[in-house]
């Protein structure tokens, strides 16, 4: 799956994400280890550019490969138990991004 992100707004409003416990992150840690896109340096590479998915923490906070991460804030999909299901079909949904020090509001497109 690829997440496009078409567009990217600054806002004061903190960036409350979920956290994962050292088992999650152990695990979700081989998939991005294994990424060898290069590390994205602007804000100007992420707009409209189709990202790998590599993995995801209960389907809420998403990474992307490059070292892009944002946390769905107004998922489609529904979940149980504190994990949400990823689409299975084109969507697109609002999030949070922090880059660099600075949050974003974002739009992305999951592209299945």
């Amino acid at each position: 799956m690829k997440v496009i992100i078409h567009s990217i707004v600054a806002t004061e409003i903190g960036n409350l994400c979920p956290a994962p416990g050292m088992r999650d992150w152990e695990y979700m840690k081989e998939f991005l280890d294994a990424d060898t896109t290069p590390r994205i340096e602007s804000l100007a590479e992420i707009i409209g550019t189709p990202l790998e998915l590599l993995t995801s923490y209960r389907g809420s906070l998403i990474f992307l490969a490059g070292g892009v991460t944002f946390n769905r804030t107004n998922p489609t999909t529904t979940g149980a138990n504190g994990h949400l299901s990823l689409p299975t079909t084109n969507v697109t949904e609002h999030g949070m991004m922090t880059w660099q020090g600075i949050t974003y509001l974002i739009e992305a497109e999951f592209v299945v």
